[in-house]
């Protein structure tokens, strides 16, 4: 690592490992359906289930999938992104939809039990890519020029979002950019709302970007496929302990004693 995780979060366990498990969890425990995202009471449940067989150090919530499921039970929401012409403002009318803020405040609330002394995590995609998801949800295409104007409001819309969500201290917030996009030398102004909002609230900000990047911003721990402070293993667990700390996604069709196997490894036991 190249920055000391270990005094920055004394409370996590080292190495760290840091799952996308949803995938997995919904062919395990679902039989590949998808998960009740749309209602807590069941969620929790669910989240139960995962958090007990894979016992992460950090459990997330994955904003990009609560909100593809938000859309696709509110088709109407189209109507109101497209209210007006200016291309920031189908994400503008999604962060700021009072059913969506609801829905992610309780399902962030239902679940706190289950995480016990597990920190949050909100995982959500970079600004600028949901800037482009909103957009295509709204006219059925991708925005066809983004400016720099679009990335300042895309990331203050995200960020008001985020802030309502009212979560205790300690939380993450985790932008997962597997486009690359934090190569872009402007990157960086994406995630300074982002971070000052993560001070202000005492959460931490996490980034894991396929972009081979040196430097981490303004994000508190960084995971790239060399290794920044940790490796984004985006391919599943390897076979053998590659860093101090990970983040891995678990393919769907991985086998659970595989799973259990290298997380045991990984973990030093």
């Amino acid at each position: 690592m190249t920055r000391d995780l270990t005094e920055k979060f004394p409370g996590l366990e080292s190495p760290l490992v840091w799952l996308d498990f949803w995938d997995y969890a919904q062919t395990l425990f679902l039989k590949g359906g998808e998960a009740p995202w749309l209602t807590p009471g069941e969620f929790d449940g669910f989240y139960r289930q995962i958090l007990g067989l894979l016992d992460p150090a950090i459990a997330p919530i994955d904003l990009d999938r609560v909100i593809a499921a938000y859309l696709h039970r509110n088709p109407h929401m189209k109507d109101k992104m497209t209210y007006r012409a200016r291309s920031s403002y189908p994400l503008k009318t999604l962060m700021g939809d009072p059913g969506l803020r609801a829905l992610v405040s309780g399902l962030c609330n239902v679940t706190a039990d289950a995480r016990k002394s597990k920190p949050l995590a909100l995982s959500v995609s970079s600004p600028l890519r949901l800037l482009n998801m909103a957009h295509e949800f709204a006219y059925g295409t991708p925005l066809p020029q983004i400016g720099e104007d679009d990335c300042e409001r895309a990331a203050v819309y995200l960020t008001d979002f985020l802030g309502s969500l009212g979560q205790p201290a300690g939380a993450f917030i985790m932008i997962v950019d597997p486009d690359g996009e934090a190569a872009d030398a402007n990157y960086k102004w994406a995630l300074n709302p982002l971070s000052n909002l993560a001070s202000h609230m005492r959460w931490h900000l996490a980034l894991a970007t396929q972009a081979d990047i040196t430097s981490p911003m303004s994000a508190d721990i960084v995971f790239t496929p060399k290794g920044l402070d940790g490796v984004w293993a985006a391919n599943g667990l390897q076979a053998d302990p590659v860093a101090q700390a990970i983040y891995a996604t678990i393919p769907a069709d991985a086998e659970p004693e595989t799973v259990l196997a290298r997380l045991r490894l990984h973990r030093g036991l």
